[in-house]
């Protein structure tokens, strides 16, 4: 993203943001904080097949992976302990379709709560549209900010004609290849019950099952060339396998090594 010239992303803006969140279990470490609100730990539940692609070496280009066991959602992070904040009101079960202007001044946001209930709420200070990649300029959008001639053409008000709105898109491709193997893994283990309770048990009680696995257990980033600046291609893995992300895993002893483009370069329309 600093490369399409955006102030603020490159990883030198990024990394102590990041350094400032984590509180890692072990102790501050170069590339890890140690006095955050976000609690990460080390991986506390090791599989065969992902220690062996840890160990396997490569010699087409440099790799480097990262293992984390466990991490707090921010809602536990941030959100609890300001909840007894008395500037702070939490509406549950609520979307804002639109932020309320006045001329070109953000002023606050509609709120909609159940079928009909419609708020608004009024802003002293400023607003902030903390909706996502692709929910915030949505909402931006529907407020009347963006492409002016688009927006008219969805009978919306323009409030400021910024064409980056909702444009260009990045679709970042991932493969998911799935592979049998002799050892047994998680998808092996998954459709018995005891094997359920057994995890479940070990969860509660110490912490180190395969319930505390992050979304991968082992990460890899690869350059594609010599001439390559940053590593383009990343590689999670994990110790299971389905055939669809979400869907049941597979009864056959299998893992997955996803495969996705870092850097991704094709651009669609509008949002």
């Amino acid at each position: 993203m600093a490369e399409g010239s955006n102030v603020g992303w490159s990883w030198d803006d990024f990394f102590p943001l990041c350094m400032r969140s984590e509180c890692r279990e072990d102790g501050a470490a170069m590339l890890r904080g140690g006095s955050g609100p976000l609690a990460v730990s080390s991986l506390s539940f090791k599989h065969g097949i992902c220690d062996a692609w840890d160990k396997a070496p490569t010699r087409r280009a440099p790799a480097a992976s990262r293992k984390r066991r466990e991490e707090e959602f921010a809602t536990a992070s941030y959100l609890k302990p300001a909840r007894r904040r008395r500037n702070l009101r939490i509406v549950p079960r609520a979307r804002a379709p639109r932020i309320l202007f006045e001329g070109k001044r953000a002023v606050g946001v509609e709120c909609l709560s159940g079928l009909a209930n419609k708020t608004e709420f009024r802003a002293r200070k400023e607003v902030l549209a903390a909706c996502g990649a692709i929910g915030t300029p949505h909402v931006l959008m529907l407020s009347g900010v963006g492409n002016a001639g688009m927006l008219q053409g969805f009978d919306l008000n323009p409030v400021a004609d910024l064409r980056g709105v909702g444009e260009n898109p990045q679709g970042r491709l991932q493969i998911r290849p799935v592979f049998k193997c002799r050892v047994l893994t998680l998808s092996s283990h998954m459709p018995k019950i005891w094997k359920r309770v057994e995890f479940a048990l070990e969860y509660l009680l110490i912490r180190t099952d395969p319930l505390t696995l992050a979304a991968s257990s082992a990460t890899g980033f690869l350059r594609t060339g010599e001439d390559a600046a940053t590593p383009a291609i990343g590689f999670h893995v994990q110790p299971w396998s389905a055939d669809k992300f979400g869907e049941s895993l597979n009864t056959f002893p299998g893992f997955t090594t996803s495969v996705c483009s870092c850097v991704p370069k094709a651009e669609a329309g509008s949002a």
